[in-house]
């Protein structure tokens, strides 16, 4: 085992871990609190332009179409033919959005608050099986002068109890992609904790969720795979990683360089400890 010190000119800055509450709070930390999804907003957006590293077609910004209005929770993203469909209607008419995309941090707490009778919500998809979550669905706080409007355009209204709500059925069903660009970006800060890939939200998924911060991670995203670290030891051979450490163990670094990361803050230089890893050779016993 081995710990690399990097010494620096200023004073040690402990990160905090991801359990702390205000400018770092978690996803878990607003089950009980609050009625709206801003709180993460900064890692749903990360999330959003994660998964469109993985398909260009989805999760397509709206900010550049005009003659729509958004509520301030409002991500907004759509799929690219859902997008095409809205930004239709909004050539003729003003659309009042008060959701477009919702990510999976967004659908657990709408969710968790449905669940304690809390905010007025009368329905919610459980994670990963919402309409928005797959960039197909908006909800319109005009919605009663837009239906005929939106109807033209493929929007279909006809959800019992969720009269501001539309489907846009014929954009493909990409549920399950924010939940894998969620696991990438986790996998991506935590190596030492990682989890599938495979866009599905379970019990695994979910543990990790709760301990996201809710501002963003600080990897953010990546449209490039970076290389496994490290490939080989000095005599070449190749490794696989083994598991050691739990999120927490990450928490020290520099403020600048986020979680684990070998990285210099200038002037503030700062003390960074390497995450501990175990390595065995693949192939021995």
């Amino acid at each position: 085992m081995r710990i690399v010190w990097l010494l620096c000119l200023a004073a040690c800055v402990e990160q905090p871990s991801l359990s702390t509450t205000s400018s770092a709070s978690t996803v878990g930390d607003h089950e009980g609190d609050g009625c709206s999804t801003t709180v993460v907003l900064g890692l749903s957006r990360q999330i959003a332009e994660q998964a469109g590293c993985s398909d260009p077609n989805s999760f397509i910004t709206l900010e550049d179409v005009s003659g729509l209005t958004f509520d301030e929770a409002v991500l907004p993203f759509l799929m690219r033919d859902a997008h095409d469909a809205l930004a239709h209607v909004a050539a003729t008419s003003l659309l009042e959005v008060s959701s477009a995309l919702r990510t999976v941090p967004q659908q657990y707490l709408l969710y968790q608050w449905y669940l304690q009778g809390r905010c007025g919500i009368t329905a919610a998809a459980t994670p990963g099986t919402s309409n928005h979550e797959g960039g197909r669905a908006v909800d319109l706080d005009n919605y009663a002068e837009q239906i005929d409007a939106m109807a033209a355009a493929g929007w279909i209204h006809d959800v019992p109890g969720d009269d501001v709500h539309f489907d846009h059925t014929s954009s493909a069903d990409d549920r399950g992609q924010d939940v894998a660009a969620f696991q990438t970006l986790w996998n991506a800060n935590y190596p030492d904790d990682a989890i599938a890939e495979d866009g599905v939200y379970g019990p695994e998924t979910e543990a990790r969720l709760v301990l996201a911060p809710a501002s963003g991670f600080a990897i953010g995203p990546s449209c490039t795979t970076p290389p496994p670290w490290p490939s080989s030891d000095v005599s070449g051979g190749p490794h696989e990683v083994e598991s050691s450490a739990t999120p927490t163990d990450a928490a020290v670094g520099c403020d600048a360089g986020g979680a684990g990361a070998l990285a210099m803050s200038v002037p503030s230089l700062c003390l960074v400890v390497r995450r501990r890893r175990r390595y065995r050779r693949v192939g021995s016993k």
